[in-house]
């Protein structure tokens, strides 16, 4: 039935069914289009062939499988770039001065009359205002006061007249619309060698910096001869470009020699003793307590006996003590005349003093005589002359 054609498989008879048919006779017909085989949307229609699918815009092939971008076959103009936004939908990004769906329509800024007392032109990215005489501002719409009244000109500026509004003439070292910019005059950096610029009012001034001079700062000074540097004691002065060195004496060192070298920080005096820099080279010495000697070697001999030099007189005996000051002492003969430390009579023994006159006996082994009226000098030997008027 329906068109099936009957086909003998042995002792039996099958019924080859066309499409859209089914059963032993196909007496059974079925529904190709469900489900339904079309993509996207797609609508099915079946008919005696099988099935056809009617794919929406944007869609081809035989189950609408296809997807066909409308940027492929629409074009933006100007230079306007197309995106595909699904389903068939687009949209044109257009450049500066161009709009309308396919960026066909060119802009004109001055559509809608800016300007308001002038002339409207287009520019690229906009409009300008060719204003009429006495008119000022974007769109014109600014009336141009010509006179200097309400104009107020700064720093000794100068107001002008004339047909495009007042304006400010400025004096020298000011520049802006009411002549209130200082001119920076260090700009074009005039001063040289690292010098500091500091901006004046129409002027400047250079800082130079330890050996340089000039207005500019060029001239390399040379500071033996300008400053008088290294001079004391002969010392030679070598001029740098930026400054100078001192040749210093033995003994001396710094900027400008001025500083000794305490060579006794390199010495290491013994037994008490104690450094004495002379500034000059290798010069310090130790000076020793009583007992020790050794300059050389730091004070480390020990005297075998400070009577070596036999210190005592009149008979007296020296005795060896490296605990006191001098490394010895000095015993004297029992006497009742006074004696100093070296067993030797005190000058006042031998009645120095004169003509009545009373002596003491100092320290350091000298004497003092303290003379009666009348008298004076070392020994009271000078009588006095008392004349009458």
């Amino acid at each position: 039935m329906n068109g099936g054609q009957c086909v003998p498989v042995g002792e039996d008879i099958l019924c080859n069914c066309p499409i859209g048919y089914s059963g032993s006779q196909c007496e059974i017909p079925y529904d190709l289009c469900q489900p339904n085989p079309c993509f996207n949307n797609g609508s099915c229609f079946q008919d005696a062939g099988g099935y056809n699918c009617a794919c929406y815009d944007y869609f081809r092939g035989d189950q609408c499988e296809t997807y066909i971008s409308p940027c492929a076959k629409t074009s933006c103009f100007n230079g306007g770039s197309c995106l595909d936004e699904g389903y068939g939908i687009f949209q044109c990004y257009c450049l500066h001065n161009f709009t309308g769906e396919l960026c066909d329509i060119k802009l004109d800024y001055c559509e809608s009359n800016p300007c308001l007392n002038g002339m409207c032109k287009n520019e690229e990215y906009g409009y300008v205002c060719d204003c009429a005489h006495g008119y000022a501002g974007r769109n014109c719409d600014v009336a141009i006061n010509y006179n200097c009244r309400h104009v107020d000109c700064q720093n000794n500026g100068r107001c002008i007249e004339n047909e495009e509004g007042p304006s400010c003439s400025c004096v020298r070292g000011y520049s802006g619309i009411r002549c209130e910019v200082n001119v920076d005059d260090c700009s074009s950096s005039p001063c040289k060698n690292s010098a500091t610029c500091v901006d004046g009012y129409d002027e400047y001034m250079c800082r130079c910096i330890p050996g340089f001079g000039g207005r500019h700062c060029e001239e390399d000074i040379n500071e033996c001869m300008e400053w008088k540097r290294c001079t004391e004691n002969n010392r030679i002065c070598i001029d740098r470009p930026r400054g100078y060195d001192c040749v210093c004496n033995s003994g001396f060192t710094g900027m400008n020699c001025h500083d000794p070298i305490d060579e006794c920080v390199h010495m290491n005096c013994l037994n008490g003793g104690y450094c004495e820099d002379g500034y000059g080279i290798n010069d310090a010495i130790c000076v020793c307590p009583k007992g020790f000697s050794g300059t050389e070697s730091n004070c480390d001999v020990l005297y075998k006996s400070g009577c070596e030099l036999s210190p005592c007189l009149t008979n007296a005996t020296c005795i060896p003590d490296i605990l006191s000051l001098e490394g010895f002492r000095c015993e004297c003969p029992e006497s009742n005349v006074p004696y100093d430390k070296n067993c030797k009579p005190l000058p006042c023994v031998f009645s120095p003093c004169l003509n009545n006159g009373i002596c003491y006996d100092n320290y350091d082994a000298s004497f003092t005589c303290q003379c009666v009226g009348g008298f004076s000098g070392t020994h009271c030997e000078t009588a006095q002359v008392i004349g009458k008027s």
